[in-house]
Parts: structure tokens; sequence; C-alpha cells
């Protein structure tokens, strides 16, 4: 009983992790550019686009017009605290501490990019398979529902991948209407080069924020399980041979 408990457990825990032709992005190391302490990066402000390595570039704009001031698409965050409704709420998450999806407490956060037709956009470097990605709100959009939402009321993010000839591949919409902590969101994609995520909200008021992370890694507890359960099953066999 217990090696087949083992056996499960690494199974479903290599099925958790990056497959061949996968590419793993935890947002934690950006092409050419570093995130200060409780920082963030907008693409807008490098050129329209930031690259987290190995190869996936987010893209979006930031627009200063005194006393106007105006963003869209992605940026980068490593921001973990809000002091109550100042405007870091913005580039912060939900849950206002360092989150434990990854390796760091480095996302993605997209805003509603009205200037790209695909939305907030994401590029792979060349074509990936998109198994799945972790998301939540950031920290203002919980509030803003909680004190303005009523019975039927939403809030969906549209998710829609494109091959390289920028054809559609596939869409998952997403209901983040009651999403109050970081959840894996899979897709099971395939050979995909751009993903586009829009907005859709049954109140035009809402804050069109998200937070992404992780595209294509599990929970460090998973990576954990299956060394754990790989070491055991290595164990018993050398068990098994000085018998």
């Amino acid at each position: 009983m217990r090696n087949a408990w083992i056996a499960a457990v690494t199974t479903a825990a290599i099925a958790a992790c990056p497959a061949l032709g996968q590419v793993g992005i935890d947002f934690e190391t950006l092409d050419g550019v570093a995130l200060p302490a409780e920082g963030v990066l907008l693409a807008g402000d490098y050129g329209g686009a930031l690259t987290a390595l190995p190869g996936a570039t987010v893209h979006g704009y930031h627009h200063g017009d005194p006393p106007n001031d105006w963003w869209g698409g992605y940026g980068v965050s490593n921001r973990t605290a809000v002091a109550g409704d100042d405007v870091f709420s913005q580039y912060t998450t939900a849950t206002g501490t360092d989150h434990t999806i990854g390796a760091g407490g480095t996302y993605a956060i997209g805003y509603d990019d009205w200037e790209d037709p695909l939305g907030c956009r994401l590029a792979f470097a060349q074509p990936t398979d998109v198994a799945g990605m972790w998301l939540t709100h950031i920290a203002w959009t919980p509030e803003w529902i909680a004190d303005n939402y009523g019975p039927g009321d939403y809030y969906h993010l549209h998710l829609t991948a494109y091959d390289e000839n920028a054809d559609e591949i596939g869409q998952r919409v997403v209901d983040m209407t009651a999403n109050t902590d970081w959840t894996w969101y899979s897709t099971g994609w395939q050979g995909v080069s751009t993903i586009g995520v829009t907005m859709a909200s049954s109140n035009v008021n809402t804050p069109t924020y998200f937070a992404m992370d992780d595209i294509n890694l599990p929970e460090p507890g998973t990576i954990a399980l299956l060394a754990l359960g790989g070491l055991m099953l290595a164990g018993r066999r050398r068990g098994t041979r000085t018998r």
C-alpha cells in the first residue's frame, strides 16, 4: 500500500512539472533590468516590453501627461505591502504578503490594454506548450468588488492562445469574482506563441487588474513530493537488490 501511494504521488508530481516543449516562466529574472525591493516596473517604461527569462515577453504602455498618468498591459512587481488605499495597491497582490507560488516573490501584473487588439499580451520566444498558470487579484480589485458588487455581478478574465501564425488555439474564461488567493488554472494548450488577456465585468467601474505567476510551474510542495517519492522508490529498489 505504501509503495502504491508513493508511486501515485510521484506520478502526480511528474505530471505537474514542466514537460518537454514547455517553458517555465516565474518572472524572477528579467532580461537587462532588475527590480528594486518592494518595486514595480511597467513594460511601457521599457520600450513597451519586459522579457522574463528564459523567454516570455510581456507588453504594455505608460503615458504620462501631468496631471494625468495612465498605463495598460503588463508590469512586473515584487511588492508585498499595501498602505491602505494608496496608489501602490494596484501593483500588489491581494494577500499583501510574499506569495508562496514560486521560489521568490516576483509576479506579473496586468491591466486593461486598450491599445493592443489582443489585450494584455504575453509572447513566448518560441512556440511552447502551456499547461497552465497561477492567477490572483491585485489588492484593490477584491476590496472594490466586496463594496460594490451585488448578486449576479461578475469579473472574468478571457485568456486566448494564438499560434505563430496568429491563429487562435484555444480560450479559457476565468471567473475572478470570488478569487481570494493564488489559484492554478489549467489550459492544456500546445504550440502557443502568444497569450492575450482581456477583461469582462458586469460593472464598468471594476478595477480590471490581475496578477499572474509561474506559467507551467507547480507549487514548491509538489516538487518536494516528487523528490521524496523518487528517493523512497530508489531506496526500496536498492533494498530489493540486496536480498
